[in-house]
């Protein structure tokens, strides 16, 4: 019998702006380490952004809400914030902003992971392990919101 508890360690680093005026938008570097059985291997690095954790979490809530699944909620996006990010020119407000919302990414993803069910679900583990886009999980939330 193993001794050592299973764990998923999550990070979220290297902020990087992508694009300029109103297409820009905020990549991060997620870091996964974990000795979970689910996972294929025990690190991992993909790059994500903002509205990647909100296509998640729509995802999660459509799945798991009804079996009475307590999903954490995403951090706020505040389109002021969006805003304020995409027109900046490294000012250090917008590194504040970006500094926040990164933890606040990092605080989520840490906090999906202490649910043992959403752990090991297939789609989480592909956002968190595969260097692709997430396709289903946009198409979901269009279907849910109509616009497909």
């Amino acid at each position: 019998m193993n001794d050592m508890a299973t764990y998923i360690r999550i990070k979220v680093v290297n902020p990087e702006k992508i694009g300029d005026g109103f297409r820009a938008y905020i990549r991060y570097t997620i870091t996964t380490e974990t000795n979970h059985s689910d996972y294929s291997a025990t690190n991992f690095e993909v790059q994500r952004r903002f509205s990647d954790a909100h296509a998640l979490y729509e995802y999660l809530v459509d799945v798991y809400r009804t079996n009475g699944e307590h999903i954490a909620h995403p951090p706020a996006k505040s389109m002021l914030t969006s805003a304020r990010i995409k027109t900046n020119k490294s000012e250090p407000n917008e590194l504040f902003q970006i500094e926040i919302r990164r933890h606040a990414l990092e605080a989520f993803l840490n906090r999906l992971t202490r649910n043992p069910v959403i752990a090991k679900d297939k789609e989480f583990i592909k956002f968190l392990t595969s260097p692709v886009v997430l396709k289903q999980l946009y198409i979901r939330l269009l279907l849910k919101l109509g616009t497909i």
